[in-house]
């Protein structure tokens, strides 16, 4: 029975990985067409793919993922193009060059997490700077620990209020109603912003998602469903994340996952939750991964590293965060000159 020539793959094409390995790959497809799905990308087109598959390269940059990442989508994509395109085949020129730049620039291996006081310097550096939004979101990323590219694609409407006064809000990630899992495979992941770290993170949260969907109002292709809580793209965020580690001399700071081992490794430190809760918070499966990086130590001492007046411009930034988020201002931070 012809295989090839009815669009199927053939016997030895089957055959030349193993079964575990086509697995994976329709893993990773299922994720990129969530990911496309969920930012409203046009996948039509060569050209459509290849953008969309640069904007994911992005987001897993961010998330602290390794080219070898990209590299497998890249093999899926070739895989699925195969019987699924017109030609048999994609044309992702920028993907590839994007790949090389990922291999060059990728952080090593083992991260350190970023000490709390780092964080509030490099949230006050992003509001000084005229992004308050991207200060808020270092600030959540280091309460909840969740990935940056999860948070990133957080909706709006998923910033959930309490019902009572003295409740908690929430954030309901990966909604089992709109499809789309997390990286894990899992749906109705609830974060609970319950103010150890921050007592108004959940109302100014809620303030953002209201404002984000006045906005996408305006848009009648929008609604609050599809209208994601940030308005900016990771690749922005990333840079400014990297000018601020650079002008407040922060050392060992390589990417903005380390705010979600840092968040953890601080209320380990501090004993606002005990292993499991943290365990459960970070998603994590096995209590390695809390051995891995609960290293109050190594946190000390990168504090120690760092600049005195950077970390009392920090101290300033934790005593006044709500009111530098809603005026949008914040005091000069003593950069390098």
């Amino acid at each position: 029975m012809p295989r090839a020539t009815q669009g199927e793959y053939t016997i030895l094409e089957n055959l030349s990985a193993k079964p575990t390995t086509f697995v994976d790959y329709a893993r990773r497809l299922e994720l990129f067409w969530v990911f496309c799905t969920r930012l409203g990308l046009c996948l039509t087109l060569d050209a459509d793919i290849d953008r969309a598959m640069c904007d994911w390269a992005d987001f897993e940059f961010l998330n602290g993922e390794g080219a070898d990442f990209g590299e497998r989508l890249l093999a899926a994509m070739e895989r699925w193009a195969i019987v699924n395109r017109t030609r048999s085949c994609v044309q992702l020129p920028r993907y590839r060059k994007v790949l090389r730049a990922w291999k060059r620039n990728a952080p090593k291996k083992s991260r350190l997490p970023m000490p709390e006081l780092f964080c509030w310097a490099l949230v006050g550096y992003m509001i000084w700077s005229g992004f308050p939004d991207m200060g808020l979101f270092l600030l959540t990323l280091f309460d909840t620990y969740l990935r940056p590219g999860s948070l990133l694609l957080l909706a709006a409407d998923e910033v959930v209020a309490p019902e009572k006064v003295t409740g908690h809000h929430v954030l309901v990630v990966a909604p089992v109603e709109k499809e789309v899992s997390t990286k894990t495979g899992v749906f109705d992941e609830a974060v609970v912003l319950d103010g150890s770290l921050c007592p108004e993170l959940g109302i100014l949260l809620k303030e953002l998602a209201a404002r984000r969907i006045v906005l996408s109002q305006a848009d009648r292709c929008r609604s609050p469903e599809s209208t994601l809580l940030w308005g900016f793209s990771a690749r922005d965020f990333n840079k400014l994340f990297v000018a601020g580690v650079h002008d407040l001399r922060l050392p060992e700071m390589e990417s903005c996952y380390q705010a979600r081992h840092g968040g953890a490794c601080r209320d380990s430190l501090v004993g606002s939750r005990s292993k499991l809760e943290i365990q459960l918070r970070a998603n994590w499966s096995t209590t390695s991964s809390f051995r891995i990086y609960n290293k109050p130590g190594r946190v000390q001492q990168l504090v120690e590293k760092g600049d005195k007046n950077v970390l009392t411009f920090a101290g300033l930034v934790r005593d006044n965060f709500s009111r530098y988020i809603r005026s949008g201002r914040c005091p000069k931070p003593p950069i390098a000159v």
